[in-house]
């Protein structure tokens, strides 16, 4: 039964946590979390497990959510967690959304950023911004790990990931 496993981990913050301990405990927040996925008995599905961690919880207790979908390839999704996705039987591909609300500021040239996958692998993406353009400012850091498996393992994304891309930019 092939699976698509997204595992989204978004971290948010203001400046009150832009340093100290606050700092310190955001900072912390691991990029990868073991799977709590309710069983399913669709050919092809699609997880996606989304944690938020926030300063109003002191980085501590994120809001959890976990959809299992079913799939039919081959399928395009335009818009899920900020994220595209060409689904095919064999492979997997994914790539960010260069929009401002999806990545905020400053801007990104992500065109050739992609991660794809054949059935077994995994990647990760590691993207951050800052929001609020017309308000007070606020901070992202977005953790997608994303698995293209036959089984599901509750500890993939705790290993190193096949692809890994990173786009940190600097929040000043």
């Amino acid at each position: 039964m092939p699976t698509i496993i997204l595992q989204q981990i978004i971290v948010r913050w203001t400046k009150q946590s832009r340093g100290g301990a606050n700092a310190t405990k955001r900072n912390a927040v691991a990029d990868a979390f073991p799977l709590d996925i309710p069983a399913h008995d669709f050919p092809f599905a699609l997880v996606h497990h989304q944690l938020n961690f926030s300063e109003d919880s002191n980085f501590e207790s994120p809001e959890i959510t976990i959809n299992v979908e079913p799939m039919h390839p081959p399928t395009s999704i335009s818009d899920l967690a900020c994220m595209k996705f060409d689904i095919q039987a064999e492979q997997v591909i994914m790539q960010p959304l260069e929009t401002m609300a999806c990545l905020g500021a400053p801007p990104r040239n992500l065109e050739f950023k992609r991660i794809q996958l054949a059935v077994g692998q995994w990647g990760r993406l590691m993207l951050n911004g800052r929001f609020g353009f017309a308000n007070a400012w606020s901070y992202q850091k977005s953790v997608t790990n994303i698995a293209f498996v036959e089984a599901i393992d509750h500890n993939i994304f705790l290993g190193e990931p096949d692809q890994f891309i990173q786009m940190m930019a600097d929040l000043w």
